[in-house]
């Protein structure tokens, strides 16, 4: 959602994190920003994961393939 207030934009995405341009930021939009870049990390990592283990099933695959 966008505010009408010059130089502030609002984005509601399950939660509202308003960015100003002055910057202030309260404590608890900055503890919704940290967990979410947290989440994001836990989630690209556990993806990167099970990725590598994927392709080492598929390369065992492919070397009882071409035997």
């Amino acid at each position: 959602m966008l505010k009408d207030d010059i130089g502030s934009v609002g984005i509601k995405t399950g939660f509202t994190l308003s960015i100003s341009a002055v910057g202030s930021w309260s404590m608890d939009e900055l503890i919704q920003l940290v967990t979410l870049l947290y989440l994001v990390l836990q989630i690209g990592l556990l993806a990167l994961k099970y990725w590598r283990v994927l392709r080492k099933r598929w390369n065992k695959e492919e070397e009882a393939n071409d035997e």
